[in-house]
């Protein structure tokens, strides 16, 4: 009882700011406790719940225990740093996909495609459409 384990990581704000939260596990006698710091922002949790610690929540019900393990990681996480839109692509459907900086590649918009059967059979009409 009394050991500790601490487990930072990058994650990134709202605003796409990275910060580093530092998440500190400790054995208590009905299991384990958890304190997590980010950005002067303190918060306490267990791992049968979670903690929001600076506006993150730090979702810790997967977290399991085994006897004589000692590290911990972490497999995912929903945000990124920000990013700024570096090329496109248009895809056979119109689709349009932005590659970031930040290596997230996103659609970003789709176009309607359209095909003509018969595009000899196509004349161009001097009278202005009307809606």
């Amino acid at each position: 009882m009394g050991e500790t384990r601490t487990l930072d990581r990058e994650v990134f704000t709202d605003d796409g700011t990275s910060q580093n939260l530092s998440l500190t596990f400790t054995r208590t006698a009905g299991g384990w406790d958890v304190a997590g710091s980010l950005g002067g922002a303190n918060a306490a949790g267990t791992l049968d719940g979670g903690l929001t610690v600076g506006g993150v929540a730090v979702d810790l019900t997967a977290v399991t225990t085994f006897a004589g393990v000692d590290s911990a990681s972490i497999s995912s996480q929903n945000g990124s740093a920000a990013g700024v839109l570096q090329s496109y692509t248009m895809g056979p459907d119109g689709t349009l996909t932005g590659r970031f900086s930040n290596g997230a590649s996103i659609d970003i918009a789709q176009i309607v495609l359209g095909q003509v059967d018969n595009p000899r059979g196509c004349r161009r009409s001097e009278t202005p459409a009307t809606p």
